[in-house]
């Protein structure tokens, strides 16, 4: 009775459940890592709330490609996933700095490096990945992600920083992680030090994003030196979402490099 005594006041009750759904925390124990991790939103749930990340090629060729005293920037960090994932097979002589571009992002993703107790040489920064150090326009979308702004989409405004600023900080890279949604060349440019010592490298490559921003692909392997490096990926079409325990990894050849599409490229210096 009073549902219908308030709807027709143009008002609505609303469940307590469903105000309290969220956050809600989720355990996960899987390539002998074992974190908690916030599920803060609807978004959170749609990408991370599964029992296959066992399976995930992603997570078990980075596991592979970590040292537990190496030295990680990620650029593009999202809810903290990975970074939690990343920091727990850390030592303390570890050290991991993300650089993500969306603010709520880089709140719960600091957020979730606190929830498990990760804080002390682990962070993440609300900032852009981009060749120069400046203020840089930017737009999200209802999926979590962040784009820099193109054409006249409506947009707000952070500071955008290099790879090579954040040296200093850091000390050395020994993994340098790019998630950046098109952004790739940019960050790359900004990386320029960086890569010159020859880090391990995991980048997701947006070919067809990559033009919106005035480059196209040839010029990642341009700025990172290919030729000293081996290399594996996996490919994706870019459209619906692909459960990450489909993913086959490839031997990375530049001549039959795919030209559209998603790809994850994982390298590693040669001996």
């Amino acid at each position: 009775m009073i549902n219908r005594v308030f709807n027709k006041l143009g008002y609505s009750i609303q469940n307590n459940q469903e105000i309290s759904r969220y956050p809600y925390k989720k355990r996960y124990n899987f390539l002998d890592t074992e974190f908690d991790f916030w599920i803060p939103d609807s978004t959170g749930k749609q990408w991370y709330d599964h029992n296959f990340w066992e399976q995930a090629v992603e997570l078990t060729t980075i596991k592979e490609m970590l040292d537990p005293n190496d030295s990680i920037i990620e650029f593009g960090v999202h809810y903290g996933f990975l970074a939690v994932f990343i920091c727990k097979n850390l030592s303390e002589a570890g050290k991991y700095l993300g650089v993500e571009l969306l603010p709520k992002a880089a709140l719960y993703s600091q957020a979730q490096l606190s929830l498990n107790n990760l804080n002390s040489n682990c962070r993440v920064i609300n900032a852009a990945g981009a060749e120069t150090n400046k203020k840089i326009d930017f737009r999200y979308d209802d999926g979590g992600n962040a784009f820099i702004k193109r054409s006249n989409d409506e947009s707000l405004i952070v500071d955008a920083i290099t790879g090579d600023s954040l040296l200093e900080e850091q000390g050395k890279v020994d993994l340098l992680k790019i998630d950046v949604e098109g952004y790739e060349v940019q960050v790359l440019e900004g990386c320029k030090e960086i890569l010159k010592s020859l880090p391990k490298i995991a980048i997701e490559l947006h070919l067809e994003s990559i033009t919106q921003y005035q480059r196209v692909v040839d010029d990642v392997f341009k700025i990172i030196p290919i030729e000293n490096y081996d290399g594996k990926y996996f490919w994706n079409s870019g459209g619906d979402y692909i459960r990450p325990d489909s993913h086959t990894l490839i031997n990375f050849n530049l001549n039959t490099f795919p030209t559209d599409g998603i790809v994850n490229l994982f390298l590693t210096p040669k001996s």
